[in-house]
């Protein structure tokens, strides 16, 4: 009994630490793309940032964030196992700090491996067929 509390316990203690979709800023950027021909990620954010990964269908970003010295508590991602979705992940001092999934009809995506982008870099041009597309400028 005393173990299976303790079992309890670190499960709920280790979600506490997971972190999930932020659905309000994914939101924001779906209203931003049907609305508007640039999107600025400093601009829609209001959380502190320094770099941004666009990760593409059947990425595994767990495993490219930690080749890159970067944590996350989460286990998996919905992208590692899904084509209908890309993921943004949003990074503060090696740490994943939000993200969120969009699914692809918002993304004009080129990209064959998971790219960072720094806050710097982070407007981007939405095409006339209002998608965001991950280009450098």
């Amino acid at each position: 009994m005393v173990l299976f509390l303790c079992g309890l316990v670190f499960i709920g203690v280790n979600n506490l630490n997971k972190i999930k979709e932020d659905v309000a800023l994914k939101n924001a950027i779906i209203e931003t793309v049907e609305k508007s021909n640039e999107i600025d990620f400093n601009q829609i954010t209001n959380f502190e940032w320094d770099k941004m990964y666009i990760f593409t269908p059947y990425s595994n970003p767990i495993d490219i964030l930690r080749e890159d010295g970067i944590s996350t508590r989460n286990s998996q991602f919905n992208i590692e196992y899904l084509d209908t979705i890309n993921m943004i992940g949003f990074i503060k001092s090696d740490k994943l700090v939000a993200f969120v999934e969009l699914p692809i009809n918002y993304m004009e995506v080129d990209l064959t491996n998971p790219t960072a982008f720094s806050k710097e870099e982070s407007k981007f041009k939405i095409s006339k067929d209002k998608k965001l597309s991950f280009k450098r400028n």
